[in-house]
């Protein structure tokens, strides 16, 4: 196996004024670095928008922390998913010899629009170039199988290459443009309908992230990590559960794990317990 057991530096958001393991009750490997850089700067981006300097403003944190860091694998835990970019963003100028591959375990695809949200920070990410969508890999995502499901029972999986990412600010507008799109493919959806489809939204974020690149898949069938650097993204959300998580882990056992992020636990912890979410990290880290 590739991984080589290390020193963990555990750097965890701060939430009711503790930290964020400590809100949620789970047990993670690591300490704290004695230096790590004033947490306040980790925090949610102050306006809902495509901006860049949040964004910066989290990177540059990050970049802080992993000076402080170094010879450790970091293990980040944080309530909101959207801090995996910029996360991702300081491990990569730190091993800019090597492209890094980002596996990220989520029910959702966080692709919707190109906005630094919660929603959108990997559409974000692929409009402004802060990732490669080729190096990004997207496991088992509900709005994946919604989206196929919507396709074959519409009859509209030829609109998929229609889209492309475009900053909208409306949602009525957003949800136009996508039901034109699938209307070309399927001219008999009766238009109003289609429009109260909540899979439409699943579908065109599903198309978004395809064309754009993105490998969206429910499992690491035919993917090849062996020895190469590995940023996993782990939404606690993710549905998939017990052996077919666990299994997951030691699949990435086979690569160089840079650096690991674990997110929205207040989610995470009912649909898991937190044994199950601190057994698939103690498999991945150890």
């Amino acid at each position: 196996m590739a991984i080589i057991q290390r020193p963990i530096s555990l750097i965890a958001q701060n939430s009711f004024n503790q930290p964020v393991t400590m809100t949620h009750r789970v047990n993670f490997p690591g300490k704290a670095p004695a230096q790590l850089p004033d947490l306040a700067h980790l925090s949610p981006p102050a306006r809902l928008s495509n901006s860049v300097a949040d964004f910066r403003r989290h990177k540059n944190f990050f970049v802080a922390c992993l000076n402080e860091t170094k010879g450790t694998l970091p293990l980040l835990v944080t309530d909101q998913h959207l801090f995996s970019l910029p996360f991702y963003r300081a491990l990569a100028e730190a091993y800019s010899e090597n492209e890094i591959t980002v596996i990220s375990l989520d029910e959702h695809l966080d692709g919707i629009d190109p906005s630094y949200t919660n929603w959108g920070f990997w559409a974000f990410g692929i409009y402004l170039n802060y990732v490669k969508p080729a190096n990004l890999h997207i496991i088992g995502s509900g709005q994946q199988l919604k989206a196929e499901t919507f396709a074959n029972e519409r009859k509209c999986a030829a609109a998929g290459p229609l889209f492309y990412y475009q900053v909208i600010d409306e949602v009525s507008e957003f949800k136009r443009q996508a039901a034109a799109k699938v209307m070309i493919s399927n001219p008999a959806i009766n238009a109003g309908e289609l429009r109260n489809d909540r899979r439409l939204r699943d579908f065109a974020e599903y198309s978004l992230l395809k064309n754009s690149g993105v490998s969206l898949r429910q499992s690491l069938e035919g993917l090849d990590l062996a020895g190469k650097p590995l940023f996993v993204s782990f939404d606690t959300d993710v549905t998939l559960r017990g052996e077919s998580l666990l299994a997951i882990a030691r699949l990435m056992r086979e690569a160089e794990l840079v650096g690991l992020h674990i997110c929205e636990l207040a989610q995470g912890v009912p649909i898991h317990g937190r044994e199950e979410i601190e057994e698939f990290v103690k498999i991945l880290v150890e």
